[in-house]
């Protein structure tokens, strides 16, 4: 069991950084492409509501991250259990499962909702981009200064790739979340949840403005 976890724990920080570059280079332009061509107009002319609009894009763009982060887990965690020696072992192994889909689906939503309202924001895919950009790696990397320099590690909840990393290394074993690991103790996984919940339902909030705007 420690092994099939520690394994996984290993590969979360794997899985994210190729999610990161998916929806940075696809997610980021989702509703911002649509936004600069003014395809609200076609959308809205048939019985399309903007909630629909918003939670379609969000949906597609999540499936996009979850292609290497869910699919990556669930399916590593699914192998790990068709090698166990026995039916009785692998059931034991089996809430293995259960985490690397708990971690895939907030993961996915951690990358694609921030990823998607950095382009509705600025209504452009590169200034998405440069957004997303300082959103996910520029905020990282002064909130793992603030907290090496201040010792108060609840700082780099700011950034969702480490959220992602906090809750998978809780829930499977590993190093701390920031890359200063081993400097001081990681928050607790459960602020990193609701720390990616809360910003998730923030930048839904915002993109559903940012279409109803457009539509008035």
């Amino acid at each position: 069991m420690l092994k099939v976890a520690a394994t996984l724990g290993e590969m979360v920080s794997a899985f994210v950084w190729q999610s990161f570059i998916l929806v940075l280079m696809f997610g980021c332009s989702a509703v911002a492409s649509d936004l600069r061509l003014g395809a609200f107009q076609f959308y809205f002319s048939r019985p399309i509501f903007p909630r629909h609009y918003v939670a379609g894009k969000l949906l597609g763009v999540s499936l996009l991250a979850a292609i290497p982060l869910f699919c990556g887990l669930v399916l590593l965690a699914l192998f790990r259990l068709l090698l166990a020696p026995s039916f009785t072992d692998a059931l034991a192994h089996s809430p293995v499962v259960l985490k690397a889909i708990a971690v895939g689906l907030l993961g996915s939503v951690a990358l694609a909702f921030p990823a998607a309202a950095s382009g509705a924001l600025l209504k452009n895919r590169w200034g998405a981009f440069a957004l997303f950009t300082v959103f996910t790696l520029v905020a990282r990397g002064l909130a793992s200064l603030f907290a090496v320099s201040f010792d108060f590690p609840y700082v780099g909840l700011v950034s969702p790739i480490d959220n992602v990393q906090n809750i998978g290394h809780a829930f499977f074993g590993g190093f701390a979340f920031l890359p200063q690991r081993g400097m001081f103790a990681a928050p607790p996984a459960w602020m990193s949840i609701a720390a990616v919940l809360a910003t998730s339902a923030l930048c839904a909030l915002l993109i559903g403005w940012r279409v109803r705007s457009v539509e008035a």
